[in-house]
């Protein structure tokens, strides 16, 4: 059987980013009522927490210790340069008024998550001006400290299994608390300590992947990958269509992440994979998942910008309206999105590439 993960490209991971900024933009778009926008911001957690880990784990398996540094320039240089300028072209060019100050250092910073949780704006029709910002907060969290936890642990020989699983737990337990006490949905749905779980269910994914795969491919492989693939599939359904707020706001985030596991152990390990894979690694969904980071940041931009063109509202009152209203809006960030990816992202390529990056 061959080691997973180990070498390579991981199959499926760029179509699981198409899916996931399919879903956002849908729902974005006016489709919330049918589209679960929110699945898709639990699936970009869920595949950062995967790859990082993977990476992470190539990198101390060919060398016996895990650079943080250069993770973190690595990093900084991934995210940064098209979140500065996405952020200094909104401040100065797209709003005839600038945001308030207080927005834009949260979105710089990365805390723009507490920012709109704990300091609601006084003018509810504004609003906040980076509100999709809320979720790279909680991943840039996750950056900071998850290579050196993962580095300290498997220096000292500690398994880094039971500290995610004691992670899981915890965001589980803390969103019942949260719930208990009345907190505001908006906490639950964007604090980190409450969603550092999304990710860390697919750090576990990983993890079973490299240590495990082969009794994996032995035990869910094969045909019976299938029965894996079915079970994480009815376990995100039925995340899906309990509307408990109760459950909603508590359970829910921890039934995807056992779903997500299910499903992408399935994928990795049997033939399950085999068959769907290469579906997922067409050339289209390659695109859309190597565009989602900025399509994901200029994707409620367009609606503003055309607004003098477009009666967005209007066209909503119907569904072939609502269809022909996401087509414009899907064509516009799209295009902002490969705008940003050809002149800044690869602009960024070859120094990353100095710091370990295989991009």
């Amino acid at each position: 059987m061959r080691p997973l993960l180990r070498v390579g490209e991981i199959s499926g991971v760029d179509g699981f980013r198409a899916i996931s900024i399919g879903l956002v933009l849908a729902a974005h778009y006016g489709f919330e009522r049918v589209i679960p926008g929110g699945l898709g911001v639990t699936l970009f957690f869920f595949i950062s927490g995967f790859l990082i880990t993977t990476l992470l784990l190539r990198e101390f398996d060919t060398n016996n210790r895990i650079n943080i540094k250069r993770f973190y320039i690595r990093r900084f240089l991934r995210l940064q340069p098209e979140l500065l300028i996405f952020i200094i072209l909104k401040v100065f060019f797209i709003y005839s008024q600038s945001p308030p100050i207080e927005d834009t250092l949260a979105a710089i910073f990365y805390y723009t998550n507490y920012h709109q949780i704990l300091w609601p704006p006084p003018d509810p029709i504004n609003g906040f001006r980076f509100v999709q910002l809320w979720s790279l907060a909680v991943e840039e969290h996750y950056y900071i400290t998850y290579p050196i936890l993962l580095s300290l642990i498997y220096k000292f020989k500690k398994n880094i299994g039971i500290t995610l699983t004691s992670i899981c737990i915890i965001s589980l337990s803390l969103r019942q608390i949260y719930w208990s006490m009345g907190f505001s949905p908006d906490y639950a749905y964007q604090a980190t300590e409450t969603r550092i779980d999304s990710i860390a269910y697919g750090c576990l994914a990983a993890l079973l992947l490299w240590h495990h795969g082969s009794r994996l491919q032995a035990v869910a492989g094969g045909q019976r990958s299938w029965a894996l693939l079915a079970f994480g599939s009815g376990v995100l359904l039925a995340s899906l269509f309990l509307r408990d707020p109760w459950f909603r706001e508590t359970i829910r985030f921890s039934m995807q992440g056992i779903g997500l596991i299910a499903v992408f152990v399935s994928l990795q390990s049997g033939i399950a994979g085999v068959v769907l894979n290469p579906w997922l690694d067409i050339a289209p969904m390659r695109w859309i998942g190597r565009m989602s980071y900025a399509a994901y940041l200029w994707h409620l931009e367009p609606e503003h910008l055309l607004a003098s063109f477009v009666d967005f509202a209007a066209l909503r009152t119907s569904l072939p309206g609502t269809l022909l209203a996401g087509a414009i809006l899907l064509t516009a960030t799209f295009a902002a999105a490969f705008l940003s990816h050809l002149l800044i992202y690869r602009s960024f390529l070859g120094l990353r590439r100095r710091y370990g990056s295989h991009a």
